[in-house]
This record gives C-alpha cells, sequence and structure tokens, in this order.
C-alpha cells in the first residue's frame, strides 16, 4: 500500500493514512481461503489483471521516480509463472 499510495500522491490523488489502515483492515477480515481475481486468473493463465493492477504501479513508479520493488518483484514473479 505504501508503493501504491507513493503514486496516488504523486499524481495528486489524495490518500490519507487512515484511508490506508481502512484498506489493509478491509483485506484483513477477508476469510485466509478467499481468493482474489488476480489470483484466479493466474491459475487460469491469464495475465490481464497482473498487467492492470501490478504492471500499473512498476510502471508507474518508473515513469514518476519512485521505487516498487515489492510491486516489481510480485509482477516479475506472476508474470514468469503465466508464460
Amino acid at each position: 500500500m505504501g508503493e501504491v499510495a507513493g503514486i496516488y500522491k504523486a499524481r495528486g490523488v489524495a490518500i490519507s493514512t487512515e484511508m490506508i489502515l481502512a484498506a489493509m483492515e478491509k483485506n484483513r477480515l477477508f476469510p485466509y481461503e478467499s481468493k482474489t481475481s488476480l489470483q484466479l486468473d493466474v491459475e487460469r493463465g491469464g495475465r490481464a489483471e497482473i498487467d492492470l493492477f501490478s504492471g500499473y504501479v512498476v510502471n508507474s513508479g518508473r515513469e514518476l521516480g519512485i521505487a516498487t520493488p515489492l510491486h516489481e518483484k510480485v509482477y516479475v514473479a506472476l508474470t514468469a509463472a503465466i508464460t
């Protein structure tokens, strides 16, 4: 969330610490067994959401000069897993 927040702020989108914490808490409440749509895409051999989510963060970070090491790691691992 920190990497995403940095990109939001660089693009002039207001995001507060409270908003970040609320999003993280909401995610924490999902049952462990829940699968995200991104996870389902990867399991099916697709990559559309990888490019929309992690790919966007990685590319935006490069464009804006913001480090996104966690998203880069995820993006590389997931794209390698489905190609």
